[in-house]
């Protein structure tokens, strides 16, 4: 799994481990209502997304040899490619460039994207059917497990998926991220805890790769040359998720049928998670 936010819930889980047994998380609120930064954005671009994405996609060659305002040329790096390109850039930091190196990524995505006229439909659909199950709820699991934390999500209910896949949708997104929940909330629990912005947990990736040299961590499946511009820009924020996920290929590489090779990429992950 490459959930690096897998680290920081260890560290939590055996936090939790001391006093208790079972645990409680709101694993799928994000992903059934509405609740990340991209949900919201390609729902207030909605109509960028369905009415200007196809031109964008057949100029983008064009503009991009011009000197176009930066507000023009932001919009062609995050309108100018199919509906698995867009999900790409989406939950990639808008990194465009990347993502055109990466074709096969964007065939994976389109063969497991649902067919929607609006985009922030088929951005969550795919979070719920792809990224919880195979990223968000594995992360979870294992790193609770591994300190013998149970953990339960209650939002992950049968009955409520089915519930919120009758409503329109519309109704979910329109008045902002979770609003369901923060409704249903409000009843209960005081306004200033309702209405807390929403906060990133995730791990300091920052402070462990600059414990890295600049040789870049090996990740044969990558194109040629692609790992080396990656890391060379390991500094920027926005490519800091692409390299620790670079770190992470290269440690699971090493893995064998013999079982996993000591791997100097990661071993000191833990510290630093601290």
């Amino acid at each position: 799994n490459d959930n690096i936010t897998a680290l920081s819930l260890r560290q939590m889980s055996a936090i939790a481990r001391r006093d208790m047994t079972v645990a409680l998380s709101g694993l799928g609120g994000d992903e059934l209502f509405f609740g990340y930064n991209r949900h919201a954005r390609a729902w207030r671009h909605r109509h960028l997304h369905r009415y200007v994405a196809k031109v964008a996609r057949t100029l983008r060659p064009i503009a991009n040899q011009l000197p176009l305002p930066s507000t023009i040329q932001s919009a062609f790096a995050e309108l100018g490619g199919n509906a698995a390109w867009r999900l790409l850039v989406a939950k990639n930091n808008g990194l465009a460039g990347m993502i055109d190196e990466l074709p096969e990524a964007v065939r994976a995505i389109d063969r497991l994207l649902a067919d929607s006229d609006e985009f922030a439909f088929a951005l969550r659909d795919f979070d719920v059917r792809s990224s919880l199950p195979g990223n968000y709820i594995p992360a979870v699991d294992r790193s609770s497990m591994r300190v013998g934390l149970e953990v339960r999500a209650p939002l992950l209910s049968r009955d409520l998926a089915e519930l919120l896949g009758r409503m329109d949708a519309r109704a979910l997104v329109r008045g902002g991220q979770k609003i369901a929940l923060r409704r249903l909330a409000a009843r209960y629990l005081p306004r200033d805890i309702v209405d807390r912005p929403k906060q990133g947990f995730v791990f300091p990736a920052a402070r462990y790769l600059a414990t890295r040299n600049d040789v870049p961590p090996s990740a044969p499946m990558l194109t040629p040359g692609l790992a080396e511009r990656i890391w060379s820009r390991r500094g920027d924020q926005r490519y800091r998720a692409l390299a620790m996920r670079l770190c992470l290929l290269e440690a699971l590489s090493a893995v064998s049928a013999d079982g996993p090779a000591p791997s100097p990429s990661i071993g000191k992950t833990q510290e630093y998670a601290q």
